[in-house]
């Protein structure tokens, strides 16, 4: 199945969910039971991220897992529902928490409204994401008239939330930015799919994770990975003289355009979920992703390889914290990483 594009609605899609006003209205003053809790992410297609291990570590005896993806649907597994099902309809209105991981739509939004909704998101932001992003090119009367839209009818906003997760301190500023659309009580805590992911032993396995270009135009995974010279001789003799692997994650968006590769020293990881198996990578190596952030909360040695940070920055835009990273660790190419790689797994 093709990612989902979770937030990115059409024309036709947010007349329906307008229309749907009076549900999401009724939906507030229908009783809740306090005992209910639902969880669901990726659009309400996969079981992943941190909805996934919070679902798990509960303990609540009424949680479940709400999906749009009836192949999802498991005879010895009620705790999963679909989501247009009569009991999945009663439940999610009947429920007195939501938590999600990357939308409100993770769930049939407008049955959500009365609850009390937890987003944990897919990890740190280290691009401008929310209207920082959504609408940096709009004027600030359109903003403004945005923002009030959104707050009306809370149900067609993607990022909608009561209570937003956010692993450190030091983010507040930025979480405050990204979700002033809901304005959501800020809850300093460790990610789930951090706290709960399963143990591993290390290997000698590189892990690298580019994050996808959508808004760079001509910009796609293959290009990426041409720029990062991962495929160089001098990389490939590298890993080869040190029995090295570098296992090459391409993000959801992107895995369906990479090219192939027939290599002893490389390969592709198209699992659904990463953190079944972060723990057993010896280095990780990212651009712009989350999972640089899960490195220093998890202890795995790091490095940064962007060989495009100024047309990134420029085109996406880059938070503060994460631009002065990029200016102190980008190593640009994989030629200029190795030094660094025999480094960290030397260490």
């Amino acid at each position: 199945m093709k990612y989902e594009k979770f937030y990115r609605k059409s024309n036709f899609q947010k007349l329906s969910l307008l229309l749907l006003s009076p549900l999401a209205w009724a939906s507030q003053i229908i009783p809740k039971n306090n005992e209910i809790e639902i969880y669901s992410s990726m659009n309400g297609y996969r079981i992943s991220d941190n909805s996934k291990y919070a679902f798990l570590h509960s303990k609540n005896k009424s949680k479940y897992w709400i999906t749009k993806n009836k192949s999802l649907l498991r005879k010895h597994h009620p705790e999963i529902l679909y989501a247009y099902s009569i009991k999945g309809i009663i439940i999610q209105l009947r429920a007195c928490r939501a938590y999600y991981s990357h939308s409100i739509f993770d769930f049939a939004a407008p049955l959500i409204m009365g609850s009390e909704k937890f987003n944990l998101w897919h990890g740190v932001p280290l691009k401008e994401i929310g209207p920082p992003s959504d609408w940096k090119n709009k004027s600030t009367l359109k903003k403004k008239l945005l923002t009030a839209y959104y707050r009306i009818f809370k149900h067609c906003y993607y990022m909608h939330c009561d209570y937003i997760l956010c692993p450190q301190e030091s983010l507040i500023r930025d979480y405050e930015r990204f979700f002033s659309v809901s304005r959501p009580k800020i809850i300093i805590q460790p990610q789930p799919r951090n706290t709960y992911c399963t143990p591993h032993i290390s290997t000698k396995e590189i892990l690298f994770a580019p994050t996808h270009r959508m808004q760079i135009a001509g910009s796609d995974i293959n290009k990426v990975i041409e720029e990062s010279e991962l495929f160089s001789n001098e990389v490939r003799e590298f890993l080869k003289s040190n029995e090295i692997t570098i296992v090459i994650r391409p993000h959801p968006v992107d895995k369906d355009n990479i090219k192939s590769i027939e290599s002893e020293s490389y390969r592709l990881d198209f699992s659904d979920d990463l953190y079944d198996s972060i723990k057993k990578y010896s280095l990780i190596i990212t651009d712009y992703s989350s999972i640089y952030y899960d490195c220093k909360d998890l202890n795995i040695p790091r490095l940064i390889i962007a060989s495009d940070a100024e047309d990134y920055i420029d085109k996406v835009g880059v938070t503060e914290n994460y631009i002065k990273e990029l200016k102190s660790e980008n190593l640009l190419n994989f030629r200029n990483a190795l030094p660094h790689i025999k480094n960290a797994l030397a260490g």
